[in-house]
């Protein structure tokens, strides 16, 4: 019985100290290593609990200026809707009183390709979720300190990647579309349970490009699962001039960013 309880002990000694890497990640702090985009904004928002939260795919990262509002950016490259319900139910982040959600196609539409940290399987060790990026240090086979920034847009992208993105937009198909309007339903629970103030915004588009009629169907389940809540939508989806884009979603840092982050700051 000794034995069994000692071993018990060392098993959940392991336990406890994993959990305390997930979420006290080494790799947020060091410079040694290249961070996602979560990573980064944890790194510049340190605080536990985040009052007034933007959240969205990279289109968000683009557009909102963080600023005197003080809205924490959370554009994140890759994420879908169920990534939010995953973050916050494995309190990869805790909500104040404000949440804003930057609506586009690429929420709801096509397969789940992310591996933030929300997606460590609850028996994956975090060493071996993380081995990619832990081994060549621990090796030390690299000093390299990266510059972990967000990535934003300047200018206007070169028309052949302009219709490579196009072309991934008329690809995109609506598999996943229930998926991802469940996740929404259950943010906007959690969101009323919890007192917090949900709000929603429609990202631009470009409007020299044409939508196809899945992204319609979308925006037509979106918004029709919206107005069942009551969720106050500020639609700012054609309301910017082809000139303020990099690309297709993407509003241009120098120039579309500021007309956003000053009409959205005024809704706020």
């Amino acid at each position: 019985m000794k034995k069994i309880a000692v071993l018990i002990a060392f098993v959940l000694l392991i336990a406890v100290g994993d959990v305390a890497l997930t979420y006290n990640s080494p790799i947020i702090k060091s410079d040694r290593f290249e961070k996602n985009d979560f990573e980064i904004i944890k790194n510049s928002h340190s605080e536990k609990v985040w009052d007034k939260v933007i959240f969205g795919s990279d289109a968000v990262t683009c557009a909102y200026m963080e600023g005197e509002k003080g809205y924490v950016n959370l554009g994140l490259g890759g994420v879908k809707m169920t990534d939010l319900e995953k973050m916050i139910d494995t309190r990869h982040i805790t909500l104040g009183t404000e949440l804003v959600i930057g609506l586009d196609y690429t929420l709801f539409c096509g397969e789940d390709e992310t591996e933030y940290i929300w997606d460590k399987k609850i028996y994956e060790p975090y060493v071996y979720f993380e081995r990619e990026r832990l081994l060549p240090v621990i090796k030390n086979e690299t000093a390299t300190s990266f510059v972990n920034e967000k990535t934003v847009r300047r200018g206007v992208v070169h028309e052949r990647e302009m219709q490579k993105m196009v072309m991934q937009y008329e690809s995109m198909t609506a598999q996943n579309l229930a998926e991802n309007i469940a996740s929404l339903e259950n943010v906007i629970a959690y969101c009323n349970e919890k007192g917090i103030n949900i709000r929603c915004v429609w990202m631009p588009w470009n409007v020299g490009y044409d939508k196809t009629a899945v992204l319609d169907e979308v925006r037509m389940t979106v918004d029709a699962v919206l107005s069942s809540h009551g969720i106050d939508v500020y639609d700012m989806e054609s309301i910017f001039s082809v000139g303020d884009f990099y690309d297709v979603m993407h509003l241009n840092y120098d120039i579309g960013s500021p007309k956003f982050t000053a009409l959205i700051d005024e809704w706020l």
